[in-house]
């Protein structure tokens, strides 16, 4: 199994509400990229191929970004926004997408092998080919998603599938 990576938090509170700071990110993420997660957006990115495994990215603005055949495994991208994100062959094995935007996202031949998309919004999202073995959508809204060649068995639980093309 490959190394996870550990992010660091330091909790700051203030009259107004809490807030949190990355103090540490792992080593094998380039420094420009560090500075783009720091500020909490990688909007319009061309991130191909990014070696994003196991690193806390909880909240960061991915639309209209470029991750194609990125690796994504146990990263944890919970609310983040993928509206529009190309994730065409991305690899999110284990991945945390509780609550996560994806509207209109392309995930064709996308690896979701057990991710978590508890509450994800995937209205309109293109899944074809991807591997949704175990993957849980449970609460998620799939309206209009397209699931032409999409294989294995997902948890579906009170999950929204209205137009759904297959």
């Amino acid at each position: 199994m490959s190394e996870i990576a550990i992010i660091k938090y330091e909790f700051v509170c203030s009259s107004h509400q809490a807030q949190k700071d990355i103090i540490q990110i792992p080593s094998f993420v380039e420094p420009e990229l560090q500075d783009w997660i720091r500020r909490g957006s990688l909007k319009g990115a061309t991130l191909r191929g990014v070696n994003l495994e196991g690193v806390w990215l909880e909240g960061i603005d991915f639309s209209n970004a470029d991750l194609t055949e990125a690796c994504l495994e146990f990263a944890v991208l919970s609310s983040c926004n993928f509206q529009n994100c190309n994730l065409e062959r991305a690899h999110l094995k284990r991945a945390n997408l509780i609550g996560a935007h994806l509207e209109s996202a392309n995930l064709s031949g996308a690896d979701l092998y057990y991710a978590r998309l508890t509450c994800a919004n995937l209205q309109r999202a293109d899944l074809s080919g991807a591997n949704l073995e175990r993957t849980i959508l449970r609460c998620a809204d799939l309206t209009g998603v397209r699931l032409t060649n999409a294989r294995g068995n997902p948890v579906i639980d009170r999950t929204k599938m209205e137009g759904i093309v297959s």
